[in-house]
């Protein structure tokens, strides 16, 4: 190989901001002025702003070589991407069978300590059932990115030959709307249905308990997050249906609600086979049908889910999708996560070890905001008096309507994904309550992550979503960052408010913790208010080694499992 230098870093920073290269983001890397090599090994650049969050963003650009891709035709068919990839990692990369295994060796020429395995496999398998079983088995050594099942976990717990990790991380499900639908840009139909959502058997049944419920992006641990949002949309699907009232959604003669003759009906997404999102899309189905919505559940494989239908996911949240008028409101939304009770979900399904979830930024952050807690508890009451406020009135069969249009959607999440399918339809209960009709239509995860999801053409789904170290959530929450509208980010709900903007560039602005915090605590108020996501839970982490694998370390600050691979080996005997 060729020396790593400075270069192949301004080589990575010009070809991330190159427009005709598909870039995973663009977010901070285009707040960067210009980048020059001093030397070899010296590397300086200069901002065009105060920036806080850019070291952050720069340990998560993977550097690629620039005598390899420099002289590329087109970089993004170039053979480095699939059969040739090169890096300066403890492992290279020998070779990879599709939809079966990629096969790395050691680098003996590694910078750091290790690698102490001579080879290291990463195998497909897309049932986690069968996943777990070969861990049982000794088949597999770790079980992966997706861990372990949570209903499985009380299996797992028995197990003398399996070392088991529970850890909290800063993901968190969430029910992700499209804001390019005309019934998702009103922020009160997003309210309305959130009102709608009861987590509680989400968190209980499918959860097994495991996860808390969320309110925000900000975990709890976070510095960043702000407590004063908990408990702002507690389950309330009475007040769900007087928001969608409001705006105008009014109950349809089959109970699904219409508005200037379009049902309030959309699809939910999750990758198919994820058996607790579908639980989830369940669960969500029957408590957005008691308020007049319909979710119809539409799955996809991971694939295509994260392809250009969504482009990326990690929180449990409900994305709805903004470009459809229904979920523009916002008092849509809160009515929808006032349905919602997210203490099924989070005892049930997670067994008590996630905590339900009310913002992207987990508790343990420093930029958690503890006011927002609470800020919306399960109300059903006060989910129906949103829904009537914005016009959707209870119709013959208990669905609302507005203006001719049934409030019924469609939700969809990884087809196969137990914990969220039972989610899924604990809201179909829910919702169900407040007069909104949710179907469900569960794709595999290749449909789910292509361009059903990045592209925004869905119209609810489940995912995951995930907040790193810092909370800047530019990607996610920023309207500039609109895959369907050009942007290159994952703003995939297409959710668009100037205020979120202001508070995401204040954010970014000074690098004074304190100050930081101010905009992040303002920033989770009004998340918590305008819901471009319905946050439902906080992810933990279930991970599973077979028992002689050494040097295995959860860590919450990062996505990859994977992360210390350099220092994994195995004890003999």
């Amino acid at each position: 190989g060729q020396p790593f230098t400075a270069r192949d870093v301004m080589f990575t920073w010009k070809t991330i901001m190159n427009p005709a290269v598909t870039a995973f983001s663009t977010v901070g890397f285009d707040q960067i002025a210009d980048m020059w090599a001093a030397d070899d090994t010296t590397l300086k650049w200069k901002m065009k702003q105060p920036y806080a969050p850019i070291a952050d963003i720069l340990a998560d650009m993977f550097v690629v070589p620039e005598h390899v891709l420099g002289r590329s035709a087109d970089i993004n068919k170039d053979e480095f991407n699939t059969r040739r990839p090169i890096g300066t990692g403890p492992f290279k990369f020998v070779s990879r069978a599709a939809g079966d295994h990629i096969m790395l060796e050691a680098n003996g020429a590694y910078h750091g300590p290790g690698p102490y395995i001579d080879r290291l496999i990463f195998k497909y398998v897309p049932d986690l059932t069968v996943l777990f079983t070969q861990l049982k088995t000794g088949e597999i050594d770790v079980t992966g990115l997706q861990g372990i099942p949570v209903d499985l976990y009380p299996e797992a717990k028995t197990l003398t030959s399996i070392n088991l990790y529970v850890d909290p991380s800063t993901s968190y499900e969430t029910i992700a709307p499209n804001h390019l639908l005309p019934m998702f840009k009103d922020k009160r139909m997003r309210q309305a249905l959130y009102l709608a959502m009861d987590k509680k058997p989400i968190v209980e049944k499918i959860w097994l308990g495991l996860a808390p419920e969320a309110e925000s992006y900000v975990p709890p641990q976070s510095w960043a997050y702000n407590p004063k949002i908990k408990g702002r949309h507690t389950y309330d699907p009475e007040r769900a249906k007087t928001l969608l009232d409001e705006i105008g959604w009014k109950v349809g003669a089959d109970g699904i609600r219409v508005k200037g003759g379009t049902r309030l009906s959309f699809e939910n997404a999750c990758t198919a086979g994820n058996k607790q999102r579908e639980q989830i899309q369940q669960l969500l189905q029957q408590q957005w049908r008691q308020v007049g919505v319909e979710m119809k559940i539409n799955n996809k494989p991971a694939a295509v889910l994260f392809g250009d239908f969504y482009r990326m996911s990690s929180y449990e949240t409900i994305a709805p999708n903004h470009l459809l008028p229904m979920f523009k409101d916002k008092r849509m939304r809160q009515a929808l996560y006032l349905a919602m009770d997210k203490k099924p979900i989070v005892e049930k399904i997670w067994l008590g070890l996630a905590p339900e979830a009310e913002s992207y930024v987990p508790p343990q952050s420093w930029a958690y905001n503890p006011k927002i807690k609470g800020r919306h508890t399960y109300d059903p009451e006060r989910a129906k008096t949103l829904l009537d406020e914005i016009g959707w009135k209870v119709g013959a069969d208990g669905i609302r309507v507005k203006g001719g249009t049934r409030l019924s959607f469609e939700n969809a999440c990884t087809a196969g994904n137990k914990q969220r399918e039972q989610i899924q339809q604990l809201l179909q209960q829910q919702w169900r309550q407040v007069g909104v009709e949710m179907k469900i239509n569960n794709k595999p995860a290749a449909v789910l992550f292509g361009d059903f999801y990045r592209m925004s053409k869905f119209e609810t789904i489940v995912i995951g979503m995930a907040m790193g170290s810092d909370p800047e959530h530019s990607f996610r929450l920023h309207s500039k960052y609109i895959p369907a509208k050009g942007g290159m980010g994952r703003n995939s709900v297409a959710s668009e408010s100037p205020e979120i903007d202001r508070l995401l560039e204040a954010g970014v602005r000074d690098i004074d913790r304190e100050k930081r915090k101010k905009a992040y605590f303002r920033l989770q108020e009004v998340y918590a208010d305008e819901l471009p996501y319905l946050p439902i839970f906080h992810y933990v982490n279930i991970r599973g080694t077979r028992k002689g694998v050494q040097g295995f370390a959860p860590n919450s600050n990062m996505q990859e499992y994977s992360w210390n691979t350099n220092e994994w080996w195995i004890k003999k005997g």
